[in-house]
């Protein structure tokens, strides 16, 4: 009874649930995010696009359709989310993020396809390019070292690769990872590589011992003549 009563007299005093967090010094690490997706239909015909939440259940946030030559502007207002699941027809599934813009194509074999045009500006700083002592491993990773590489470009986009301490280990995708970050290499471009021959992938599936092939593929775009004298290399760490 006491402490229903300290209880009601402090709800009473306007001690909500966010007022006993903001005095108690915790902080919400829940984060909105706004700003559009932009999807032009580079097809000569009309096509169906749903949006969804990226998550499990996916539920869906809109259906709409996009004739010819059009752009559509997907507006999901301030949420949590800041990318979301797209289809497109009944074949096509993408990933979208906001700010950016993409266009619905076609490949060379006449398979529909999700070309990026443009991405959302990243936060970018130098906290760790002067820091002593950090070390970073990534394991083998198969097809997940798409997740892996986003982890690195959000490290070198705060000077990672500047760092002359750090350490680094991994194994298999892992340590194609860890190579190619400290390389300073455009991991963009590398994601979008694989992700193209996972679409290959998907539709031919016994192209799954081609795995090093996609690999080798993806390091051609950023690979330059002379690797071997970069200083991260050079010093072995």
């Amino acid at each position: 009874e006491a402490v229903g009563e300290q209880w009601s007299s402090g709800h009473a005093m306007g001690c909500t649930q966010g007022n006993v967090r903001k005095h108690a010094g915790v902080k919400d690490l829940r984060r909105t995010y706004q700003g559009s997706v932009s999807v032009r239909n580079d097809l000569e015909e009309t096509i169906r696009i749903r949006f969804a939440e990226p998550n499990l259940l996916g539920s869906t946030l809109l259906n709409t359709q996009v004739a010819p030559g059009d752009t559509f502007e997907f507006q999901p207002g301030e949420t949590w989310n800041f990318d979301f699941h797209t289809t497109i027809g009944d074949k096509l599934r993408a990933h979208v993020l906001r700010g950016a813009s993409y266009a619905v194509s076609k490949t060379e074999d006449g398979a529909m396809k999700m070309q990026t045009l443009s991405r959302p500006e990243r936060n970018r700083s130098d906290k760790l390019s002067k820091v002593k002592g950090l070390s970073f491993s990534f394991s083998a990773s198969g097809w997940l070292v798409i997740y892996q590489l986003g982890t690195a470009e959000c490290l070198q986009n705060h000077g990672i690769a500047k760092n002359p301490y750090v350490r680094v280990s991994g194994a298999s995708g892992g340590a194609f990872t860890a190579a190619l970050m400290m390389y300073d290499a455009d991991l963009r471009k590398v994601v979008d590589v694989l992700l193209g021959s996972a679409g290959r992938l998907h539709r031919s599936p016994e192209k799954a011992f081609l795995l090093r092939n996609f690999v080798l593929q993806a390091m051609q775009e950023v690979i330059r003549d002379g690797s071997y004298q970069h200083p991260f290399f050079e010093s072995q760490r």
